[in-house]
C-alpha cells in the first residue's frame, strides 16, 4: 500500500481533496437552505471536474497528438443535465436558477483546481459563498426585490387605457407593457404586466382604478 501511495502524485491527490473542500464550501450554503443540490452534490461535482481536468492534462502525455481541452469542454457542456434537474417553473415563477448557476460554477472551479490554478479557485469560491450569504439577507433581498404582476381590466371604451397608462407614467418605480387587448361584448378586456418596487404601489393603483367610471372590473 505504501509503495502504491508513493507512486501517486501527491500534488494530484491534494487537488482532488482541495476541490472537494471548495465544492463543499459552496454546497454548505445550499444545504443550509434545504436546496436539492447540497453539500454532497457540490463536493462530488467539484472532485469529478478536477479529476477530468487532471486526466485530460496529464493522462495522455504518451500520445503523439492530444487536445487537453477536449475532455474539459465535455464536462462544461455535460453539467447542463444537473442544472436542468434543479430548475423548476410553477405559476410563471422560476426557482433553482441560483443553484443551477452554482453547480455550473463549481464545476469550473474544480477544473481550475485540476489545472493547478489554486488562487483563482480560492477567490472564486470565496466570492460565490459571500454573494450567497449576503444577498440572501433580508435587508438586501428587500432592497433589490421586484414585484411582477398581471392586471386584467374590463373597460367600456378603448380610450380609458390612456387614463390607466398615465398613472404608470407618473410613477418612476413602475414599468409596464400591454400584454393583450381583447374585444368582448361589454367593451374591451386589457391585460397589463407591470413591475413595482413595493406592494403598496398595487394598493394605490387599485384605489385609482376604483375611481374610474369606465372601468367595470379589475383583478391582479
Amino acid at each position: 500500500m505504501a509503495e502504491l501511495i508513493s507512486q501517486i502524485e501527491w500534488n494530484l491527490l491534494f487537488r482532488l481533496l482541495f476541490a472537494a473542500v471548495c465544492g463543499g464550501a459552496i454546497g454548505y450554503e445550499r444545504d443550509h437552505r434545504n436546496k436539492d443540490a447540497g453539500m454532497k452534490t457540490h463536493m462530488i461535482l467539484a472532485m469529478g471536474a478536477a479529476l477530468a481536468m487532471m486526466i485530460s492534462k496529464y493522462g495522455f502525455k504518451d500520445a503523439e497528438m492530444f487536445d487537453a481541452a477536449r475532455v474539459v469542454a465535455q464536462v462544461i457542456s455535460g453539467i447542463g443535465f444537473l442544472g436542468a434537474g434543479v430548475i423548476f417553473v410553477k405559476n410563471n415563477l422560476v426557482s433553482g436558477l441560483t443553484t443551477a448557476a452554482g453547480l455550473w460554477t463549481t464545476s469550473i472551479i474544480g477544473i481550475a483546481i485540476g489545472a493547478g490554478m489554486y488562487m483563482l479557485a480560492v477567490v472564486s469560491t470565496l466570492i460565490i459563498v459571500i454573494l450567497q450569504l449576503i444577498l440572501h439577507q433580508q435587508r438586501f433581498a428587500e432592497a433589490i426585490k421586484k414585484y411582477k404582476m398581471y392586471l386584467t381590466v374590463s373597460i367600456h371604451r378603448i380610450q380609458v387605457i390612456e387614463d390607466i397608462l398615465s398613472y404608470f407614467d407618473k410613477e418612476d418605480n413602475i414599468s409596464y407593457h400591454i400584454v393583450g387587448i381583447t374585444k368582448v361584448p361589454e367593451g374591451y378586456k386589457v391585460i397589463l404586466e407591470f413591475v413595482t418596487d413595493t406592494k403598496t404601489d398595487t394598493v394605490d393603483f387599485a384605489r385609482y382604478l376604483s375611481h374610474l367610471d369606465q372601468v367595470d372590473e379589475f383583478h391582479f
